[in-house]
């Protein structure tokens, strides 16, 4: 791992008449499918980390050559609120361009 602490969310998986269908709560509109529960688990931890993995490069294509400021960001797990003082902010600095 990277450093970084996982992030939690809730998969809720429903039954059907092929199998599984599983999404996560916080992340509307990815779904994945399996025959089995865990057919269905694996699906959706693949996709979700491709959805990720591609929201990541087109923020990096979109900032490339800009100057940002990059922070960690936390919320509550309660109450969707951000926790006082758990932002860490990190220097301005500009994105590479990419090739």
């Amino acid at each position: 791992m990277d450093g970084t602490r996982p992030l939690a969310f809730t998969a809720v998986y429903l039954r059907n008449d092929h199998g599984y269908t599983g999404y996560l709560a916080e992340l509307p509109g990815v779904s994945a499918h399996g025959r089995t529960i865990g057919q269905a688990r694996e699906s959706l931890r693949q996709l979700v980390a491709l959805v990720f993995e591609e929201e990541r490069r087109a923020v990096a294509e979109m900032l490339a050559g800009k100057e940002v400021q990059r922070e960690a960001f936390f919320l509550s797990a309660c109450h969707g609120e951000i926790e006082p003082g758990m932002a860490e902010q990190t220097a301005d600095r500009r994105v590479p361009a990419t090739s």
